[in-house]
C-alpha cells in the first residue's frame, strides 16, 4: 500500500491539514430569522441573521490548549484573577493555563484577550477547512430571543424564578460562600439571584439546561467576547445583522453578563480594550456557513464523551451544596409612640428558619442587627431610631442566609430651612432608593442617595418667596444623565450632567420657590446617578 505522508496531506488540501488533537466543537443549527430592537429614541427596527452554526459550549481549557500545544503561541500573561476584600483587586499575574478558575479542563479557558481569540479561531478554521470566527453581538441576541431564554431573564418571565436551572450568575451560594472561601462580599452594589446554582465562580460548561437549540451558558458563567467593535452603549445594531468592525478598534464588546454579576447585566453591552485579560472573560465560536442552515454538529468523539463524565462527577458535587431559605416577604411595620412593631410572613418550608431583623440608619448609614434569633415573625424595636430608619428581615438556615427582605421605612422625616443644603440621603419619602457610602468623596461627607430611576423627596420649609439656585451633587458613569425638579408634585425645572464621569455639582439651576413648607423631589430619568448633596441659595 503506498504510504501518505504530511507533505502528500498538504499538497492534497493545501491549507487543510488534519491533525487527531484537533477538537471539533459540537455545534448547534441556528436557522435564519429576525428580531426587533427598540433603539433610544424609541425607534424600532428589525435585525435579520442569516443561518449559521453556535458552538454549545464556550470555548473550553481541553480545546485552547489544543492551540497552544500545536502553534506555540504566546497568550497574554498580565490577567487580574485573584480575588480579595476588594474583588480582582490583586497582582495581575495570571494566564489561561495559570488562573484560580481552570477547575478542570471542561472549564470555560478564561484570562483570554480579544486578540486570542481570534488566534484560535483562524488556527482551527485552517485546521479543519470550515470558517470558524467569534459570535457577534447579533448573533448572540438573536438565539437569545429566539432560544428561549427570555422567560428566564425579562422581569416578570415566566420562569424568572428559575434563572439558576439555565445559568450560572451571581446567587445565593455564591453571596454565602465568597466571604468565607475569599473574604469578598457581594454588596448592594449587586443584583443578587433569589436561587442557588450551586457554584461559587466559574462552573463547567453545559451544567445547566440548553435552550431549545441545544446552546448552553449563553447567559452568565464566562462573559463572552463578541466579534464587534465597541462604539458606545446607544450604538444600534446593524439591521443586516453583519459584524459591526473599524479599521482601528480599540476596544470589543463583551455580553452575558457572568458569573460574577446578576441577570440584570445579562444584556448590558459592556466593552473591553483589545488587550483586556480578565477573569470573567472567555469567548464562543461560530461556524460561518454562507446563510446555508446546517444540521447540528456533534463534535469529536473524545470531547463529547469526556465531557458526560465530568459532568456525572460535577453534579455529585452539586448535589452535596444543601438547600437555602426562601426570601421573607409580606414585611409590615407599625409605629408607636415609644416603639415599632414588625411582622412577616413565615416559611412554609417543613424546617422553619430562623431570623435576623436589621436596622438601617439612614442618615450615617449605619447598619445593625436588633433581633437575632427572631422565629415567630414577629418581632419589637424598643428603642427605635428618632429620624427615619429603614429595616430588613433575613432568613437563615444555620450558616446559610436569604436574600434581605424588601426594605421597609418608618415616617419619621427632616424638614430643610432654605436656603440651605440637603444631604441627598435626608429624603422624607425615598423605598426605592439605596443610601450607600462614596470611596470618592471626603470621609465627612461619604454618605449618598442611589436616585437611578426613583423619586426623592424632600420636605423643605422656605423662609423667603422668590428665585433660588439649585446646585445638586450628583454622580454618574459617563454618559448625560437628566433628573426632574418637581414641587409639589408638579414639574418645575430639569436639568442633566456633563458627560464626564464621576461627582460633580450642577451650575445654572434654577426655581422660583414660594414661601412656606412645600415637597422638593427629584425624578431620576436614567439609570446609575446618585445624589450627595444638595444646596439651595437666593439669587
Amino acid at each position: 500500500m503506498k504510504k501518505i505522508t504530511l507533505a502528500t496531506l498538504v499538497l492534497l488540501y493545501g491549507n487543510r491539514v488534519w491533525a487527531a488533537d484537533v477538537i471539533e466543537p459540537p455545534m448547534a443549527s441556528i436557522p435564519a430569522g429576525s428580531f426587533t430592537v427598540q433603539s433610544e429614541n424609541g425607534e424600532s427596527y428589525d435585525v435579520t441573521v442569516p443561518a449559521f452554526q453556535m458552538a454549545k459550549y464556550e470555548l473550553t481549557v481541553a480545546e485552547y490548549s489544543r492551540f497552544i500545544s500545536d502553534t506555540g503561541y504566546e497568550s497574554a500573561n498580565n490577567c487580574s484573577h485573584r480575588i480579595d476584600s476588594g474583588w480582582f483587586s490583586g497582582p495581575r499575574d495570571g494566564s489561561w493555563d495559570n488562573n484560580i478558575y481552570r477547575f478542570s479542563e471542561f472549564h470555560p479557558v478564561v484570562c483570554i484577550n480579544y486578540d486570542n481569540a481570534v488566534a484560535y479561531t483562524q488556527w482551527l478554521s485552517r485546521k479543519t477547512g470550515k470558517d470558524y470566527r467569534l459570535l457577534s453581538e447579533a448573533q448572540w441576541q438573536y438565539v437569545i430571543e429566539s432560544g428561549g431564554l427570555q422567560e428566564y431573564i425579562k422581569a416578570g418571565g415566566k420562569k424568572r424564578e428559575q434563572i439558576c436551572d439555565v445559568a450560572n450568575l451571581a446567587d445565593l451560594h455564591a453571596q454565602n460562600m465568597s466571604e468565607k472561601l475569599y473574604g469578598a462580599s457581594y454588596t448592594a452594589a449587586y443584583n443578587v439571584e433569589n436561587c442557588s446554582d450551586k457554584e461559587v465562580t466559574l462552573a463547567m460548561v453545559g451544567m445547566y439546561k440548553a435552550d431549545k437549540y441545544g446552546v448552553h451558558d449563553l447567559v452568565g458563567n464566562a462573559r463572552e467576547i463578541m466579534a464587534d467593535c465597541y462604539v458606545s452603549d446607544t450604538d444600534k445594531l446593524k439591521s443586516e445583522g453583519v459584524t459591526k468592525t473599524g479599521k482601528e478598534c480599540k476596544a470589543f464588546i463583551s455580553k452575558g453578563g457572568g458569573w460574577h454579576w446578576g441577570i440584570q447585566n445579562v444584556l448590558e453591552r459592556s466593552q473591553r480594550s483589545r488587550d483586556f485579560l480578565g477573569a470573567i472573560e472567555g469567548f464562543r465560536i461560530v461556524r460561518d456557513t454562507a446563510g446555508e442552515q446546517l444540521e447540528s454538529q456533534e463534535g469529536s468523539t473524545w470531547f463529547v464523551n469526556t465531557l458526560k463524565k465530568e459532568h456525572v462527577k460535577a453534579r455529585r458535587v452539586h448535589a452535596q451544596v444543601a438547600n437555602y431559605p426562601k426570601q421573607v416577604t409580606d414585611v409590615k411595620l407599625t409605629e408607636f409612640k415609644e416603639k415599632v412593631e414588625l411582622s412577616w410572613q413565615l416559611s412554609n418550608d417543613e424546617i422553619q428558619p430562623t431570623y435576623q431583623v436589621f436596622r438601617q440608619d439612614l442618615l450615617n448609614n449605619h447598619k445593625e442587627v436588633i433581633v437575632g434569633s427572631g422565629i415567630n415573625g414577629r418581632v419589637t424595636d424598643l428603642d427605635p431610631l428618632p429620624r427615619k430608619a429603614r429595616y430588613s428581615v433575613v432568613a437563615y438556615y444555620g450558616d446559610r442566609l436569604s436574600l434581605p427582605s424588601e426594605t421597609i421605612d418608618t415616617s419619621a422625616y427632616i424638614t430643610h430651612a432654605i436656603p440651605g443644603k440637603i444631604e441627598g440621603e435626608a429624603f422624607s419619602q425615598g423605598t426605592d432608593i439605596e443610601v450607600k457610602n462614596s470611596v470618592q468623596e471626603a470621609k465627612e461627607d461619604r454618605v449618598y442617595a442611589s436616585l437611578g430611576l426613583a423619586k426623592a423627596q424632600y420636605k423643605i420649609d422656605v423662609s423667603t418667596a422668590g428665585q433660588y439656585a439649585l446646585k445638586p451633587r450628583v454622580y454618574h458613569t459617563g454618559s448625560s444623565k437628566r433628573v426632574e425638579v418637581k414641587l409639589n408634585g408638579r414639574v418645575i425645572t430639569s436639568f442633566s450632567t456633563s458627560s464626564e464621569q464621576g461627582w460633580q455639582v450642577v451650575q445654572d439651576v434654577h426655581i422660583n420657590l414660594p414661601k412656606g413648607e412645600h415637597t422638593l423631589s427629584l425624578q431620576g430619568l436614567e439609570a446609575r446617578l446618585s445624589v450627595n448633596w444638595i444646596d439651595i441659595r437666593r439669587l
